[in-house]
């Protein structure tokens, strides 16, 4: 049933391709879809939208009035955004003789004839021009705030008419397009366009008689090796862009996970009939880059495929430390992944972290594996960063962010009085600041005291802690804003690792494994890796 407030839509531009709705947190472990054809409410399959912003899909109006709370905001965003582009383009005027640069509605429609027209040079210096642009970069925003697969290939649309109007770009929109089309699944579209941009960066000027070729790289080999692609950056002494690296890094991710799925079924072979494999094959890839490579998709040897895994994987390392250095280094694109406010951790740093990260999380997130491909790299970098030096003194803090935690989520029913880790007990004009920033208390020796109340078998409180200098440390108040009960359940691996021991004859915590083991796993918090780098 459907009235004023429902549109079908046409069997023509129906989605196909069923979709789950997403969960309501963010895990890790857990990779979403996009919603596409199916009900907002209850998920089920519905060829029923919106009919003001047609990109949110209702199966009926109960639905619809149910979530329209919730959709009306972002529902107006889009309704006055597209009225935003459509006044601005009829405002625009165009002096020149070319038919096809009269008027915008024109030049778009030249567009998908695959004209191509553009703006010139001198047209972007106009408020017509930049109004026009600017409109059409509010509206790609409002869609993107829906998240459905509708909404998300229509900002793809958007995005790339607005490259080919405006071939300079002056609104960056070129660092955002890369993730939408990776999101809509255009995996080799991707590539043309990101290797385009890389090979010929900012060069291209608009000419209104003959037109230079603009995004003409078609069907480009993206297993070749990434540093093809870097060579003009070298000469330079530069890095790439990073909004193109990190959607870059998640296009070879997916190609890997295409690999090890083709090299895990060549293995079956000795298993199965050779007829078997080969039937299979086809349909053991996720990218349309892989149907399109029948040359690799029927290798007829595991170690084609291992030479293969070798170099994708030589790419994503390379790709990985290049978007590590960027922006004061450490790591900082790929930490705001973790974040327990990942936004709010992006905005501490430039405009541009902001836009890479608000973009591609999404695309990550969507993409099986994702997310843990980037902590097992944060793990290993970690891994490489702490040198013996400064093991034990990592060690340490890992210990007592596990003991903080353990504090704040003690068991109700636990025997101490306190909770499980007692009550603070440090006194506010006792505190000082240590070298590393931390609160402590005066200087204190230990004591053979009985546990009670409590305390732990040294006489302290068990949330006040010694650390290597003899300075009690007020952990709760070190770690007021940090203790996430998710991380808590991600660190009760590192008791094999760590071991905190409270003796009465040594004054800091150890490490129970040899020093040349690995401090971290993949499976880490990323909690764990901001409390490390911050004292490294």
């Amino acid at each position: 049933m459907c009235d004023s407030f429902i549109e079908v839509l046409p069997e023509a531009i129906k989605l196909k391709t069923p979709f789950v709705l997403p969960p309501q947190r963010r895990n890790m472990d857990v990779h979403t879809k996009l919603i596409g054809d199916r009900c907002k409410v209850c998920g089920c399959a519905t060829n029923a939208c919106c009919k003001r912003c047609k990109v949110v899909f209702y199966c009926s109006e109960i639905h619809r009035q149910r979530h329209a709370e919730k959709h009306n905001e972002a529902c107006l965003e889009i309704e006055a955004a597209n009225l935003n582009v459509g006044d601005a383009e009829r405002a625009f005027t165009h002096n020149t003789g070319c038919p096809e640069r009269r008027s915008i509605k024109g030049m778009v429609a030249s567009i998908h004839n695959g004209k191509a027209p553009s703006l010139e040079n001198k047209c972007l210096c106009t408020g017509q021009a930049h109004a026009i642009l600017f409109a059409r970069f509010n509206l790609i925003r409002a869609y993107l705030q829906v998240n459905t697969k509708c909404s998300v290939a229509n900002a793809c649309n958007v995005a790339i008419e607005t490259h080919y109007l405006g071939r300079c770009d002056p609104m960056v929109i070129r660092c955002i397009t890369a993730n939408l089309m990776i999101r809509v699944g255009n995996n080799q579209n991707t590539y043309d366009f990101i290797k385009y941009w890389l090979v010929n960066g900012d060069q291209y000027v608009c000419t209104t008689k003959k037109p230079e070729p603009f995004l003409d790289i078609r069907d480009a080999d993206a297993f070749e090796p990434c540093k093809n692609l870097f060579d003009a950056f070298e000469e330079a002494d530069m890095d790439p862009p990073t909004s193109f690296l990190v959607p870059l890094a998640l296009l070879k991710f997916k190609l890997l996970a295409d690999i090890k799925q083709l090299r895990n079924l060549q293995l079956l072979r000795t298993k199965l009939p050779f007829d078997v494999v080969y039937l299979m094959k086809p349909f053991f890839h996720t990218t349309d880059i892989m149907e399109k490579r029948k040359d690799i998709r029927l290798l007829d040897t595991v170690s084609g495929y291992e030479k293969l895994i070798k170099t994708l994987e030589d790419d994503l390392d390379l790709l990985f430390e290049i978007v590590g250095r960027a922006f004061e280094g450490q790591y900082v694109v790929w930490r705001c992944f973790f974040e327990k406010s990942p936004v709010k951790q992006a905005r501490i740093y430039s405009k541009e972290v902001q836009t890479i990260y608000k973009y591609s999380a999404d695309a990550w997130m969507e993409t099986k594996g994702g997310y843990e491909w980037i902590l097992g790299k944060l793990a290993a970098a970690c891994n490489k960063k702490l040198t013996a030096e400064n093991r034990t003194q990592a060690a340490i803090r890992v210990a007592a962010l596990y003991k903080a935690l353990r504090s704040q989520y003690a068991d109700d029913d636990s025997d101490d009085e306190y909770g499980y880790y007692g009550e603070d007990s440090s006194d506010e004009e006792d505190r000082y600041y240590n070298e590393d920033g931390y609160y402590y208390d005066d200087y204190y020796e230990y004591e053979e005291e009985e546990e009670d109340d409590g305390e732990a078998d040294d006489g302290t409180h068990r949330n006040i802690g010694i650390n290597e200098n003899g300075h009690k440390i007020d952990y709760d108040l070190m770690y007021r804003d940090r203790p996430h009960k998710e991380a808590l359940l991600s660190l009760s691996f590192l008791v094999f690792i760590i071991h905190p021991r409270r003796s009465r004859s040594r004054k800091s915590l150890f490490i129970k494994n040899s020093p040349d083991e690995p401090l971290m796993e993949s499976k880490a918090s990323f909690h764990v890796f901001i409390f490390l780098w911050g004292g490294l």
